[in-house]
């Protein structure tokens, strides 16, 4: 019983850390916002110095609050195993069907409630990305984006997680990063990503190989769709390619799905500890909301 209370105590702090690094990420970016306003607010149309203000906030305050509310929690390291070169080509092909799938599923769930509601859903990632020069996209993409997410859900979040066990902690950082995206196109593929991401740092206890499937995703995803999006043909025979991919990735996924997976048992009573701990429902109620407005009124 007082194993299940202090379990339940460390998941109501980490939903609560979770949500301040929330809170800090958009009042950071709001006073950055008018303090630009109001000094040089021609810098405000230019979308490379927004992405700047939005990784400060995210990334620079955000993750400085996540990372002191967290720090007296007990953590656990997993233990350290190299990886070959083989498997991580694996492992590429695998995190490719994850995330296409995932993206496919979320088109069809996206088309399936237009049409019942007539609502059109607003993708902010696209829009975004579409406004950015390539250079700037690379930037922020490819480097700042995977070093600091696997940072803070893969080392500083999932070690504060692992004392309950393996799965728990794949599990439940996976969701926080799902929801940490704040939009419905996105939940699906990143829960997705976070899982096998949880999974490869369990198992290797490394999160550079991490931050390296991170980056080739977003690289695929956003720089190379982009540069392709002008030569039609060349943008078809990636989108076949990328599909052909996926299907191979989800045949080698299946494959070695057993031996992705944890095997060492969570603590008894964690995942209720989890579900009925007032900070982590907070969470997942509040970004959940956050998730849908976003996704349909912004």
């Amino acid at each position: 019983m007082e194993q299940r209370k202090s379990m339940r105590r460390g998941c109501t702090r980490i939903g609560l850390a979770l949500l301040a690094n929330f809170g800090a990420t958009y009042l950071c970016v709001w006073g950055l916002e008018m303090l630009i306003y109001l000094v040089y607010p021609e810098a405000l149309s230019n979308m490379t110095f927004l992405m700047l203000v939005s990784d400060l906030g995210t990334y620079g305050a955000g993750g400085l609050v996540l990372w002191l509310l967290l720090r007296p929690l007990p953590q656990t390291a997993p233990n350290r195993r190299s990886m070959t070169p083989v498997r991580f080509g694996k492992l590429t092909l695998e995190a490719i069907g994850l995330m296409y799938s995932a993206s496919l599923l979320t088109t069809i769930i996206v088309s399936l409630i237009t049409a019942v509601t007539g609502q059109d859903m607003s993708n902010l990632l696209d829009s975004t990305v579409e406004s950015m020069p390539l250079a700037s996209m690379f930037f922020y993409m490819v480097i700042v984006a995977p070093i600091c997410e696997e940072v803070i859900f893969r080392r500083i979040l999932f070690r504060r997680l692992l004392p309950m066990g393996q799965k728990f902690a794949v599990v439940i950082s996976a969701l926080a990063f799902g929801l940490y995206h704040s939009n419905l196109y996105q939940f699906f593929y990143a829960t997705a990503l976070g899982l096998l991401f949880g999974c490869v740092v369990a198992k290797t206890g490394r999160i550079r190989y991490t931050i390296l499937l991170h980056a080739i995703l977003n690289l695929l995803g956003s720089v190379v769709v982009t540069w392709l999006e002008p030569f039609a043909a060349l943008s078809v025979a990636f989108t076949i390619l990328i599909y052909a991919l996926m299907i191979a990735g989800l045949i080698v996924l299946v494959r070695d799905f057993r031996s992705l997976v944890p095997a060492a048992p969570s603590l008894p009573g964690c995942w209720r500890a989890a579900f009925t701990a007032p900070g982590w429902l907070a969470y997942v109620v509040v970004l959940g909301v956050t998730s849908v407005a976003v996704t349909f009124f912004v």
